[in-house]
């Protein structure tokens, strides 16, 4: 299977996984000089300069590094811990709302003091106030499963069911998982989490001390990340598994990332850590929004085609070293 060749008014083309290589090298060249403390512009880039994109690694993103640093790697929590405070985290994807937990319930979230009325209660508060319990990044499903047409009533019931009641050994199902897949499909049984959140969840679970599978085992090709695909190649046959392609693309990138000064992230013992699959799933969701200012004629169907970006970029300066999950120095 062919990448496409874009080609433009004036009878130049170039290759589209050219363009998409040079879109991982210069986001990862912002997020370089902005760790070193350079004064912007970052890049020369009129796209990335105007527009907000995500990191080339998902692990690098603000709410990654957040949930490394407050949630997974802040104590010694135990395997339910873990489960439970990563799965809390994951479904309001809010460090403001963590924050506000962790003040009003005495920096003690675990599960011998979850109390679901005292969560509805701190999150009532918040929703009182008119502040933002859940990230726009993504949106939560909340039916009326638990009987609540408010939602985050329903999602502490839905914690209460596989924490507290012991009506359902959920704990016990994730720690049998053997595999990112099987990891995945244990999440993808509890109620409110659909594909797209419980392929998040097995991702950052594997961040964890809980697990450690090959992050390039397993991945769900979402919607972004097949339009970004259907722009990269010249002609999907029927039947593809866009998975597949996403593997493909990876290979390319290993092998070329050299050519475009590509500078990778290191472990503390000095490994290189180059993209994993989700990294590029997530990448190609971003050459998608990329290429709709690049090369707006080059359009997909059928996967909810976007015209525009929608959020703009505004810098906020120096940003910290990145803390990675140890294990990966192992």
């Amino acid at each position: 299977m062919e990448y496409r060749h874009i080609k433009f008014d004036d009878n130049k083309s170039v290759s589209s996984f050219l363009v998409f290589m040079d879109w991982i090298a210069k986001r990862q060249s912002i997020f370089w000089k902005r760790v070193h403390g350079e004064d912007p512009p970052w890049t020369k880039d009129s796209i990335l300069s105007q527009y907000k994109f995500t990191n080339v690694y998902r692990v690098l993103d603000r709410s990654t590094q957040f949930m490394l640093k407050n949630v997974i790697y802040d104590s010694s929590w135990n395997e339910e811990d873990i489960i439970f405070r990563v799965m809390l985290y994951k479904f309001f994807n809010l460090p403001n709302t963590w924050m506000q937990l962790i003040e009003d319930l005495d920096d003690d979230i675990s599960v011998d003091t979850f109390d679901k009325e005292e969560y509805k209660e701190i999150l009532d508060i918040m929703t009182n106030y008119g502040g933002a319990i859940y990230s726009n990044a993504y949106m939560m499903t909340g039916a009326k499963s638990y009987g609540s047409d408010i939602k985050h009533h329903n999602h502490m019931e839905m914690f209460d069911m596989f924490f507290k009641s012991g009506k359902i050994p959920f704990v016990k199902e994730i720690m049998k998982s053997k595999s990112l897949d099987q990891l995945y499909k244990n999440l993808l049984r509890a109620k409110y989490v659909g594909p797209f959140l419980a392929m998040q969840l097995a991702t950052d679970l594997n961040y964890s001390p809980l697990f450690d599978f090959d992050q390039d085992s397993f991945v769900i090709a979402g919607p972004g990340a097949v339009r970004g695909l259907q722009k990269l190649y010249e002609e999907i046959p029927k039947g593809t598994k866009y998975e597949d392609l996403l593997e493909d693309v990876m290979h390319d990138f290993d092998s070329h990332y050299n050519r475009v000064q590509f500078i990778p992230l290191k472990a503390d013992n000095g490994n290189t850590i180059l993209p994993s699959i989700m990294d590029i799933q997530n990448c190609m969701c971003e050459f998608d929004k990329y290429m709709r200012v690049f090369a707006p004629h080059v359009v997909t169907s059928g996967v909810n085609a976007r015209q525009r970006i929608k959020n703009t970029f505004k810098p906020t300066g120096k940003i910290e070293e990145p803390f990675l999950p140890p294990k990966w120095s192992n």
